[in-house]
C-alpha cells in the first residue's frame, strides 16, 4: 500500500484462510500481525481476492483451512 511503503513500513503477516471446493478464500483473518495495521488489511484483501486449489479427499475437492503468510518487503 501507498501510506505504509511511505511510512516505511514493511513485514510478514500471516493469515488463517478458508478455502471453499471451488478453490475461493471465504474467509481471511490474520493469525499473526506485523504490527502495521494497513499492512494487515492489504494481506487479508488479497486473499479475499486469491483463487486457490482446494484440497482434496480422493478425487473430490473439499474445504480446507490453512496459513498463508505474505511478505511485504521495501525495495
Amino acid at each position: 500500500p501507498k501510506g505504509a511503503r511511505q511510512r516505511g513500513e514493511q513485514g510478514n503477516v500471516t493469515l488463517e484462510i478458508e478455502i471453499g471446493v471451488d478453490g475461493v478464500c471465504g474467509a481471511a483473518r490474520v493469525a499473526v500481525s506485523c504490527g502495521f495495521a494497513e499492512l494487515d488489511a492489504a494481506a487479508v484483501k488479497a486473499a479475499l481476492a486469491a483463487r486457490f486449489v482446494p484440497a482434496k479427499k480422493g478425487n473430490s475437492p473439499v474445504s480446507s483451512v490453512a496459513r498463508l503468510t505474505l511478505s511485504f518487503r521495501l525495495k
